[in-house]
């Protein structure tokens, strides 16, 4: 069996089961500087949130609190930063086998699981005990609603970038939504990057709604 696709003006005859491999491709056949590119974010997102669990550890708020403007990246934060960054290395580096997918997923669930709980939070206003769990310390609280808690912004993507992750390990239309769901997450981080760089509080600052580390 013979099926014909059509792209970009050509015409291209595969088999039944070129076919099957095509559909089913996932990332770790992307192009080299695909992968070059997400593996860079894979390593700064391990690096930066290694750098503020250490401040944490440490007592040191300004490897925390970047800017020093009294918003920290809680712990919680920064362990599903790490998760994160490392599901995605496991899904560029290697030979993409089951053991890396099955890797990646179980990291992505426990930032969806961590991400959703604080939603959940945030939104009764019920402590679940989960973001002093790490560590607790009185500095950076600046943007939170309660203790060491994420705010909606972290929460929201963190959970729509362990989505993604799970997408990622699909075929191609899953891939698909991945980058809707990373463009979303660009969407929320850009927003508050334009507060820092002007100046306006009101998109960085207010815990209930906007609270986000540089």
């Amino acid at each position: 069996m013979v099926d014909r696709i059509r792209w970009s003006g050509w015409r291209v005859d595969v088999g039944e089961h070129q076919m099957q491999q095509l559909t089913q491709t996932s990332i770790d056949s992307s192009p080299r500087v695909t992968r070059g590119v997400s593996l860079a974010a894979g390593l700064y997102a391990i690096i930066g949130g290694a750098i503020t669990l250490a401040g944490w550890a440490f007592g040191v708020q300004r490897l925390t609190d970047w800017r020093g403007d009294g918003i920290s990246m809680f712990a919680n934060t920064a362990a599903c930063v790490i998760l994160s960054g490392t599901a995605l290395i496991c899904l560029v580096i290697g030979t993409g086998s089951i053991w890396q997918h099955r890797a990646a997923r179980l990291l992505a669930t426990i930032v969806a699981i961590v991400a959703a709980l604080t939603i959940f939070e945030l939104v009764t206003n019920f402590n679940l005990g989960i973001d002093t769990l790490l560590v607790e310390r009185e500095w950076g609280q600046r943007a939170a609603t309660a203790p060491m808690r994420m705010g909606l912004p972290a929460s929201t993507s963190l959970l729509a970038v362990s989505v993604g992750l799970w997408c990622a390990t699909f075929g191609i239309a899953a891939r698909r939504a991945a980058s809707g769901l990373a463009i979303f997450v660009l969407t929320i981080t850009s927003i508050s990057l334009v507060g820092y760089w002007f100046g306006a509080d009101e998109l960085f600052g207010i815990a209930r709604y906007t609270g986000i580390a540089w």
